[in-house]
């Protein structure tokens, strides 16, 4: 099966990785370093085009591009600025009319339209402004994650700096963005990522004090769980990363312990048990699963590893996107 991979450029990662995972071997088929710092990549839905958010070489500036997706490899179709820094995400209207880039250093959202593959120039950039406890984190605002809640054009933005998941209504025909309301996490949690079970639920990891809460709309989004990723007799230190649902479980990998934490799930969704798996490297940003493993993004040391062994040696890996029609 086919898969992209995002790395930092700056610690000697390609930018873009198009490789391949064949009877229990890695390979690198291809590289694209278009962008500065590939921190996120993504499939559109038909599967035809990469997206990617990264850096302008020139200026540093955050930026989008877009690849037509062919075979093993990729033909740059656009680039477009951000206007912030250190773009570190980016979600696609389920149309595939819009892109939305989160910019994590500015604390902004930048909105693209999208025609056959090519990204327009941006029409819109939402900022967030605030502070949080942690003063050497969240001195300011920081975004790090857009998704759409399944069903609806509502924008979930997780802010690190501000402590909040901040919801934004999507015109669908202009793709421009409104402020529809803010859900508010436990101060100084620094909220990275989450994924939602469906519509009503979903799970967000907290990436500066290591726990998961499950969030439920119930009359108004309530927390209504919570269970840290890390186990209780570690004192080093841990950032969370990517968080995942898959077989019935929450998946979050860990940056110090160096694990992959599984939370086994009740069948009203809550976290009953915890157990923890070592990814053979060190500082696992992302991952997915394939048949017959699970393959890691380590930016530290390790490059691409499966589960099984095998590995791809590409410093500064943190983005795994899974190419489904190959799987």
């Amino acid at each position: 099966m086919r898969f992209y991979t995002g790395s930092y450029t700056r610690m000697g990662g390609p930018g873009v990785g198009v490789c391949r995972w064949e009877n229990g071997q890695l390979s690198m088929v291809n590289a694209y370093h278009d962008l500065n710092d590939t921190t996120y990549v993504i499939l559109s839905g038909d599967q035809r085009t990469l997206y990617a958010v990264g850096s302008l070489p020139e200026t540093g500036e955050s930026a989008a591009a877009s690849y037509r997706a062919a075979g093993d490899s990729l033909e740059l179709l656009s680039i477009s600025a951000a206007a912030g820094k250190a773009a570190c995400h980016q979600a696609e209207s389920a149309d595939g009319r819009f892109l939305y880039v989160a910019n994590y250093l500015t604390g902004s959202v930048a909105v693209f339209p999208v025609e056959n593959g090519v990204l327009g120039q941006r029409i819109q950039l939402v900022e967030h402004t605030g502070c949080g406890p942690n003063e050497a984190r969240q001195e300011c605002a920081h975004i790090h994650q857009c998704v759409f809640r399944p069903g609806t054009n509502e924008l979930f933005v997780c802010d690190l700096g501000i402590d909040k998941v901040v919801v934004y209504g999507q015109n669908p025909g202009t793709g421009l963005l409104s402020l529809k309301e803010e859900i508010t996490m436990p101060g100084g949690m620094g909220p990275r990522h989450l994924v939602f079970a469906d519509a009503d639920h979903f799970y967000v990891t907290g990436e500066l004090d290591n726990v998961v809460r499950y969030v439920v709309n119930d009359g108004g989004w309530k927390i209504i769980g919570e269970m840290s990723s890390l186990p209780a007799d570690w004192t080093g230190e841990n950032t969370s990363a990517a968080i995942r649902l898959h077989e019935g479980a929450l998946w979050v990998s860990n940056r110090g312990h160096d694990s992959l934490c599984k939370m086994d799930l009740d069948e009203k969704g809550h976290m009953v048990s915890a157990a923890w798996t070592l990814t053979g490297g060190k500082i696992p940003r992302d991952f997915d699963f394939v048949p017959g493993g699970i393959l890691f993004a380590h930016q530290a040391g390790g490059g691409v590893m499966a589960s099984a062994g095998a590995s791809i040696p590409m410093d500064g890996a943190v983005c795994i996107c899974l190419d489904r029609t190959t799987v």
